[in-house]
C-alpha cells in the first residue's frame, strides 16, 4: 500500500566524478568500471558536463570500450 513519506533525499549525488575528469587533463576511461552506460551515452553526458562548465569536451573511443576526454574551453569566448 502507498504511504507518505515526511521527506526523502532524491539521488545519491553525482554518480562520477566529474570535476576531476573535467580538470583540463586526458583522460582515459573504461566502461564497466570508471563508467556503466554505453560509450555513446557516457560521450554525451560527458558534453552535456562540459557545456555546464563553460567548455566543450574532446572524446576519442579506442577498443570500443574506452573513451579519452579532455575538457577544454574555446580561447574566443
Amino acid at each position: 500500500m502507498a504511504k507518505v513519506l515526511k521527506e526523502y533525499v532524491f539521488g545519491i549525488g553525482p554518480r562520477y566524478p566529474w570535476d576531476e575528469w573535467l580538470d583540463g587533463q586526458a583522460w582515459q576511461l573504461t566502461q564497466g568500471s570508471d563508467f556503466k552506460c554505453s560509450v555513446s551515452t557516457f560521450r554525451q553526458t560527458a558534453a552535456a558536463h562540459a557545456r555546464q562548465k563553460g567548455g566543450r569536451v574532446r572524446t576519442h573511443v579506442k577498443e570500443k570500450t574506452r573513451v579519452v576526454i579532455q575538457f577544454y574551453r574555446e580561447a574566443n569566448r
